[in-house]
């Protein structure tokens, strides 16, 4: 069985966010970080999509959120694919660092 990889390179944060994260990690503020917020947004919207289609893969939440954060569209795919149904889309907007009182 072959091991389900992403073969596309992952979007990472932009210079300005990696900034946020090196001081948001000094300061123990690393939660409050846009792109932290944004894959934790992901692992609580998987953990909801696998409560009603497979509770054996609840655990899964957080690697899978790390390894698909910022290629969404692909794991919207990949769930429609396997679960029949839709990953929930995002919550709200980020925020974003000019609008943020910390950022």
């Amino acid at each position: 069985m072959r091991r389900a990889t992403n073969p596309y390179a992952k979007s990472r944060p932009p210079i300005d966010h990696l900034e946020q994260m090196l001081v948001a990690v000094a300061d123990s503020s690393w939660h409050t970080c846009p792109w932290e917020m944004g894959r934790a947004d992901l692992e609580q919207r998987l953990i909801r999509l696998y409560q009603k289609a497979n509770p054996s893969k609840i655990s899964d939440a957080f690697s899978v959120s790390e390894e698909w954060y910022g290629n969404e569209e692909e794991l919207r795919l990949m769930v429609k694919q396997r679960y029949n149904t839709l990953l929930e889309p995002p919550r709200s907007p980020l925020p974003s660092p000019a609008n943020s009182a910390k950022w």
